[in-house]
């Protein structure tokens, strides 16, 4: 069996070439040289539930131990601490508890609108994105593939809260978040909006002032669209755009395109009449529906259920039958 340095060796180890990069993975710490004469220590350590800390912790010690360990492997460098950055990954169960309380508040805010169908992906490049130090200021950028404006506008709304936020405290900061996006969106439109005179057709009207994807630290993504396949290509979209902005970063700085020309694009006239080109949405899409009553023939009723459905426009549906009642919900 390999020990801790071999496995290091093995398949964490790599030749650094930067001329900063003083002393790689391996050791207590890396060293960093950002000028000449002076050196940085950098440490860190990640504590795993069940094997450095029991469940139900107090987090006060626990907090304690993850910063002693980290100036331990600084104290044995001869480094002098300075600051500290704190990572936290919540349980896949507990991340997805907290995302189906944050849910119905989220959708609420998508769709204030127009009815909003909603997805949620909490995946590895998603999550390592909102971990980053630098996510705020790239999300604030706005996403990088022109086509994608239309399925998640220019830019997100991330929840400026660490991922240890408690459930009541995210939802009232989201509010406050989602006015100041519909208030910086409105302000977007009308800056580079056109508008329509004799001689000159104006810009489509404005399409919503909500977000499409919003971003919560720590547990994911919630995309919305119109139905449950738009919602998840926002999603895709912006998980290109993640993937674009971390690449350019690797190798120099992510720089989207101006305010103007992401309006020109999202609000172009092309563009504006494939969307009037589209079907109307069916009367009840994005709809809860709720039957009940026909106790003495539960058969028939379920396959009037699911005609009625299937007219009105329901795509997904999740149906559950308690004695005599029929349950939709979308």
């Amino acid at each position: 069996m390999l020990s801790e340095f071999d496995l290091i060796k093995e398949y964490f180890q790599r030749p650094h070439h930067a001329a900063r990069a003083v002393l790689g993975i391996g050791d207590d710490c890396a060293l960093i040289a950002p000028t000449p004469g002076m050196q940085t220590a950098i440490s860190s350590d990640m504590l795993v539930e069940g094997r450095h800390f029991f469940a139900g912790a107090d987090a006060l010690k626990l907090g304690h131990k993850a910063l002693a360990v980290n100036l331990s492997d600084l104290a044995a460098m001869g480094a002098r601490p300075v600051g500290f950055t704190l990572a936290l990954a919540l349980p896949a169960a507990e991340r997805r508890a907290k995302a189906a309380a944050l849910a119905p508040t989220i959708r609420g805010m998508a769709s204030h609108d127009r009815p909003m169908v909603g997805h949620f992906t909490d995946s590895d490049v998603v999550l390592d994105f909102l971990a980053s130090a630098k996510a705020p200021a790239l999300a604030e950028l706005g996403t990088s593939c022109p086509d994608h404006f239309l399925r998640t506008k220019v830019k997100p709304l991330l929840l400026d809260l660490p991922a240890s936020a408690s459930v009541e405290a995210s939802i009232a900061r989201l509010k406050e978040l989602h006015e100041k996006y519909r208030a910086d969106y409105t302000a977007y439109y009308e800056k580079h909006a056109v508008v329509s005179t004799g001689s000159t057709t104006g810009s489509p009207p404005m399409r919503g002032a909500d977000p499409l994807i919003v971003l919560v630290p720590g547990v994911g993504m919630f995309s919305y669209g119109a139905t449950k396949q738009t919602a998840r290509v926002a999603g895709e979209f912006y998980i290109n755009a993640i993937n674009v902005m971390r690449g350019a970063e690797a190798i120099s700085t992510y720089a989207p395109i101006s305010d103007a020309e992401k309006f020109r694009i999202e609000y172009w006239a092309l563009e504006e009449a494939k969307l009037q080109r589209m079907p109307k949405p069916k009367s009840h899409a994005t709809r809860i529906a709720l039957v009940t009553g026909a106790a003495s023939g539960i058969g028939k009723a379920r396959i009037l259920f699911w005609q009625a459905l299937a007219i009105i426009g329901w795509t997904t549906i999740v149906a559950v039958i308690v004695g005599s009642a029929v349950y939709a919900i979308r």
